[in-house]
């Protein structure tokens, strides 16, 4: 079955965890009418026909007991990824890496590349010298990958985190005004105006909660952009991270990651943590770092 170019990239907004199925269903729409290229109008004559069916239904008012039963052992549990973990470098990856339907990325691959980094950049050998003794909690640099603004991974203490983002935007289908979108959103930020829904960005946390929950496609994700945090910790004093940049590519989360590294390299005090050193330079923690 072959896919025109429009038909195909709306189907690439379709979240990953369940773009397979949906691709299955909207060809097998196609087929029954003995037709072999699916068109965008196919595509929306399928999601409305299939309005019904799980793919189409996976807003977080909208899943099933077993599906909230999933996220809830996600959340509880934890994502393990073979590979990431070393003495004192510790991942933390909510659900989205084992199928959590809310998450707006893949990642595994993105958790990959960052422990390659740490690698690429000696952060364990750096660390392993830091100090003495058995490796304590404290010792460890951790580092946190939350699939959407939910937060499961707790960002906010970790030493580098990074968060999925998707902003909402109009497109150009029709609304029947539903007010589905207005009834996920917790945040109020969206308003039904007389040509469809309108955002108030100042509040929006591009969750994806609204796209999830319209059937007709009036609202889509705009490609997803990260969140990086630095410098949270638990401990005797705590610290929330602080944010480094709120919509960030992947390239940029990178290079962040490669300079965090650097400085942490550069300027902490003998066995002091990451955290401490952001605390304790503020806005002078990036001097003389290119």
């Amino acid at each position: 079955m072959e896919w025109d170019q429009e038909a195909a990239g709306r189907l690439e907004r379709v979240p990953f965890f369940i773009r397979k199925k949906v691709k299955k269903q909207i060809e097998e729409f196609v087929a029954a009418q003995g037709r072999t290229v699916v068109t965008s109008e196919d595509v929306s004559q399928a999601r409305q026909q299939l309005a019904g069916g799980v793919p189409l239904k996976t807003g977080q008012g909208e899943l099933t007991e077993a599906e909230l039963g999933r996220i809830t052992e996600l959340i509880e549990k934890g994502v393990t990824i073979e590979g990431l973990n070393t003495k004192h470098i510790k991942f933390r990856v909510c659900g989205g890496a084992a199928g959590c339907p809310l998450t707006l990325m893949e990642l595994k691959p993105l958790a990959v590349r960052l422990a390659d980094l740490a690698r690429e950049q000696q952060l364990e050998a750096f660390l392993a010298g830091s100090h003495d003794g058995p490796v304590l909690f404290h010792h460890q640099f951790k580092i946190a990958l939350a699939g959407c603004p939910n937060n499961c991974s707790q960002p906010q203490i970790a030493d580098f985190a990074v968060i999925g983002q998707a902003k909402p935007v109009r497109t150009q289908e029709k609304c029947y005004h539903c007010s589905l979108c207005i009834k996920a959103c917790k945040e109020q930020a969206i308003h039904l105006g007389t040509g469809g829904p309108e955002f108030n960005y100042d509040l929006c946390l591009n969750c994806g909660d609204c796209t999830r929950h319209c059937t007709r496609e009036a609202i889509v994700n705009s490609p997803v952009h990260y969140q990086v945090l630095i410098g949270g910790k638990l401990g005797r004093h705590p610290h929330l991270a602080v944010t480094l940049d709120r919509q960030a590519d992947w390239s940029t989360v990178e290079d962040y990651f490669k300079k965090v590294i650097q400085v942490y390299r550069d300027k902490a005090l003998d066995g002091e943590r990451f955290a401490d050193v952001v605390q304790r330079l503020g806005e002078n923690l990036w001097i003389d770092e290119q």
